[in-house]
């Protein structure tokens, strides 16, 4: 079995489209900061990206709430590219800097909370944001009372 599991940051607001068959895919990247400090005291971080997918009417509908800064918990598989590793390009070198190659592996998306914290208002920024979302002292959204209605009939 593969599985992944991240807590991280989306760096983005969500993109909703849809394959030419018509299936709705929402792309969002997520990133996951490590904090520590070395034997000298000094405080570092690195922070890998991950991008994710999710597919089908569930990504449909959770798009609008997928905002930039929110905390997120991603559970599900690692796609590489055709030979299992990940995908590789090489930057252009734009901005007075070498070019590099870089590296990423692509997540599709089986299970997600929101677990809040966007940078944004809640009922601020992009249309749709769930309204009334605070971050508790658990660090784990409260959206109140959130209409279900907005959900019947969609399989999670």
């Amino acid at each position: 079995m593969d599985k992944l599991i991240v807590t991280g940051n989306l760096g983005r607001d969500a993109e909703l489209r849809y394959a030419p068959n018509g299936s709705p895919i929402c792309q969002f990247s997520v990133a996951a900061t490590r904090k520590w400090k070395d034997r000298d005291g000094e405080k570092k971080e690195h922070t890998n990206w991950y991008r994710c997918a999710i597919w089908g009417k569930r990504g449909e509908a959770l798009a609008q709430y997928l905002v930039k800064g929110t905390r997120v918990l991603v559970e599900g598989r690692l796609n590489g590219d055709g030979h299992g590793g990940p995908r590789v390009w090489r930057t252009d070198g734009s901005n007075d800097s070498p070019s590099e190659y870089r590296a990423s592996f692509e997540v599709t998306v089986e299970e997600i909370e929101l677990l809040g914290g966007s940078n944004r208002k809640a009922g601020g920024g992009s249309p749709g944001h769930a309204q009334g979302a605070d971050t508790g002292d658990d660090g784990l959204a409260d959206f109140g009372d959130f209409p279900d209605e907005d959900f019947a009939g969609i399989d999670f």
